[in-house]
């Protein structure tokens, strides 16, 4: 697989970057990849994704170790792996939440979560608030009207029946290709009088238009910049997976 990634800061930002990604190859044959975007009106926006990246780290490299140790397949089904993920997550994130007294707003993000079976070529993807999915060319806009409903919110309630509430969900099969980003993807603008009268998609050219053999997500990136002038006014945080069959 060609695993690519891009990571951005918005126009309209000055400080930090708010959103976060993660490409994990922890657990064998399973790829786990997530792309996180702090809440601008939060406190410290920046801190909730990048925690979220963090934790999501911790609990893939501690399941591999388990499953190395007990001789245990990494993973019975995805669904069972994203769920243990994210029941994982919600504990480590109360502790923290307690141990650094903490307010709801400190942890406000969103989180697109993608497995991918290496072997099966199936992919698993949940998204929690906002964002853009493509699977096979195919988009998937996942748009809340600025108002996500924050996974954050949810720390309280009971797991099992908080994640049996979760319709954002996609299953693939026969993937070739897969790309997930924060809504940053559709706040492209131009930053230049003169921009040339092509247009162009920014989530297709990024996410779903085939690549050139010695094209890459970056390249295409700053070509959006550099000869059609636009530029993301909110941070952009983006992976994109391509399948290629083994030599």
């Amino acid at each position: 697989m060609k695993i690519e990634s891009v990571l951005h800061i918005g126009a309209s930002h000055t400080n930090h970057c708010e959103d976060y990604l993660l490409v994990d190859e922890s657990l064998k044959d399973i790829l786990v990849c997530a792309v996180m975007d702090g809440c601008t009106m939060g406190n410290e926006s920046y801190f909730a994704s990048a925690l979220t990246g963090k934790l999501l780290h911790k609990l893939l490299r501690e399941k591999a170790y388990k499953d190395f140790y007990t001789l245990k397949k990494s993973t019975v089904s995805l669904e069972e792996d994203a769920k243990y993920l994210l029941q994982h997550l919600f504990i480590e994130i109360k502790q923290i939440r307690n141990l650094l007294l903490l307010e709801t707003h400190d942890l406000l993000t969103t989180l697109i979560l993608a497995l991918v079976d290496r072997n099966s070529q199936e992919a698993l993807i949940l998204v929690l608030g906002d964002g853009v999915v493509t699977i096979n060319g195919e988009i998937y806009i996942f748009d809340q009207e600025n108002t996500p409903d924050y996974f954050a919110y949810h720390l309280s309630e009971d797991f099992e029946t908080w994640y049996g509430k979760q319709t954002q969900k996609i299953h693939a099969t026969q993937l070739q290709t897969l790309a997930i980003a924060t809504d940053g993807i559709e706040t492209f603008v131009s930053n230049h009088p003169s921009t040339p009268d092509l247009k162009i998609n920014p989530i297709e050219w990024l996410m779903t238009n085939p690549v050139q053999e010695k094209e890459t997500l970056l390249s295409r990136f700053n070509m959006l910049a550099n000869i059609w002038h636009l530029q993301p006014l909110d941070d952009l945080a983006i992976i994109r997976i391509i399948h290629t069959e083994p030599d």
